[in-house]
């Protein structure tokens, strides 16, 4: 077990490589930074639930067929099967916690 504290990160991950920070069989976290004019592409996962928490800066974020403006402090959860995309313009950049927490079938 370990404390991490947000504000101690260095060294921010881009958004091509994002390795866990914390990870258990059912939960891994991550932080990543999406640049200016940067995207994260449409995609889903299909095992796992998502939470988003904007650690910093903002953009946008596609959850499903809706595009919602978000900034620092904002939190979502991005349900397993959803499609889902973030972007952020050239003037801002965007600070984003991830916990994914694996979905087991009942």
């Amino acid at each position: 077990m370990s404390i991490k504290n947000l504000k101690d990160i260095e060294n921010w991950r881009k958004k091509d490589h994002w390795p866990s920070d914390f990870t258990t069989e059912q939960l891994q976290t991550a932080t990543f930074c999406l640049d200016y004019d940067s995207q994260v592409l449409k995609h889903k996962h299909h095992k796992e639930d998502n939470f988003w928490y904007i650690v910093s800066g903002s953009g946008k974020v596609l959850l499903a067929d809706k595009e919602f403006d978000v900034r620092e402090g904002d939190s979502f959860i991005i349900p397993k099967g959803v499609v889902h995309s973030a972007k952020t313009d050239s003037n801002h950049q965007m600070r984003i916690l991830q916990v994914e927490c694996v979905v087991y079938s009942k």
